[in-house]
């Protein structure tokens, strides 16, 4: 039987009760890796939060605690964020705020390894926290990480910085991995390491009555001879959804479904209303995985 191995795993990008399907993927991911291998697996997600909380922040506050969760036990300190402007500050600040928990933890049950699930800020912050405590670490690419920050110098010279001291860098598509090649970092240090899928939640249901029940479903007026068209993600301006919205207009027996939630949801419904598409877009909110497609 192969010894067990602890891997303390950094990772910013993880559910929390404010945000219960942000990073699910993370969380699945580690909740895998948990339960089917030799690794035990102890996580730190830290919350960030600015001097003041307020609105949104105030319920994210509430979040910023220790708990139980996908067979993983999760840790939540808090770093100080100065939203839109604090970007090159980060790492530092996370690094401060995790490395006496780190600390405590190690020395408590020592781990074998390091892991940040994003690689900024989360892959500086783990460096730094593994230099500390001894350890090789490892970091994972996922696709803003490295085309947002790496398109600013100190999110470049930081991430170049990450990949070269890591034992291991991963990327989930050969395309970012190249990307990640192209701004400076070793193409043969990175492993591809796609994200899995759980196939008994996503899988194919082209029958008849499938758009009768998903209409039925959203309260959507679906006919059998529309093209729907489904995207899935937050509703951020990096997601692309307004390309969508706007080709919706060249294609007259469409509708496009947007599930998700976030600060472009405004402009969004503008744009729709802007192209004469309006009627035809329709926002679901965030929604569980099993309800895509209803079952």
């Amino acid at each position: 039987m192969a010894k067990t191995r602890r891997v303390l795993s950094l990772s910013t990008l993880f559910p929390n009760t404010a945000q219960p399907r942000f990073g699910i993927f993370v969380a699945k991911s580690l909740e895998a890796l948990q339960r089917d291998t030799h690794w035990d697996v102890e996580v730190i997600n830290p919350i960030g939060l600015p001097p003041l909380a307020l609105g949104r922040y105030r319920v994210l506050s509430e979040a910023a605690c220790d708990t139980q969760e996908f067979g993983m036990t999760v840790h939540r300190p808090v770093f100080r964020l100065l939203p839109k402007i604090g970007g090159r500050l980060n790492p530092g600040l996370i690094a401060r705020a995790v490395l006496p928990l780190a600390r405590e933890l190690h020395a408590q049950q020592p781990f074998d390894l390091v892991d940040a699930q994003f690689f900024y800020p989360d892959g500086p912050a783990a460096m730094a926290v593994a230099r500390d405590l001894g350890l090789p670490f490892s970091v994972k690419a996922r696709g803003a990480d490295i085309h947002f920050w790496g398109a600013r110098a100190y999110g470049r010279d930081a991430l170049l910085e990450t990949a070269d001291a890591a034992a291991g860098v991963l990327a989930v598509c050969e395309t970012l991995a190249d990307d990640m090649a192209e701004l400076g970092m070793a193409r043969d240090k990175i492993t591809v390491h796609y994200t899995g899928l759980d196939r008994d939640l996503f899988r194919p249901m082209d029958h008849v009555g499938l758009k009768k029940r998903l209409g039925e479903s959203f309260g959507i007026p679906l006919a059998a001879s529309d093209t729907v068209l489904v995207t899935v993600g937050a509703l951020i301006e990096r997601k692309g959804q307004a390309f969508v919205i706007k080709a919706l207009a060249d294609l007259t027996n469409a509708r496009l479904l947007l599930v998700g939630a976030g600060a472009d949801e405004t402009s969004l419904r503008g744009l729709a209303r802007q192209v004469g598409v309006a009627d035809r877009v329709h926002f679901l909110g965030s929604l569980e995985p099993a309800l895509l497609p209803p079952s």
